[in-house]
C-alpha cells in the first residue's frame, strides 16, 4: 500500500494512493464447516493493482 496526501487548503485535501493485492498465490480454498462435508472451490484469481484519488 502506498498513500500520499496534500492539505492544499485549511478546508481541501487531496490524496493518490495504490494498493497491490497478490490473489494469485492459491489456486483453490477449502471451506470447513462442523456437521457437513469439506468443499473446495476452484479460483482463478489475478494479481491486481488498484489506484485511488481522493478530495476532501
Amino acid at each position: 500500500m502506498f498513500c500520499i496526501s496534500r492539505q492544499v487548503t485549511p478546508k481541501f485535501n487531496v490524496a493518490v494512493g495504490a494498493v497491490y493485492t497478490g490473489r494469485s498465490s492459491y489456486d483453490s480454498l477449502q471451506i470447513n464447516v462442523e456437521g457437513l462435508p469439506p468443499s473446495v472451490v476452484k479460483k482463478d484469481w489475478k494479481n491486481v493493482w488498484r489506484y485511488q484519488l481522493e478530495f476532501e
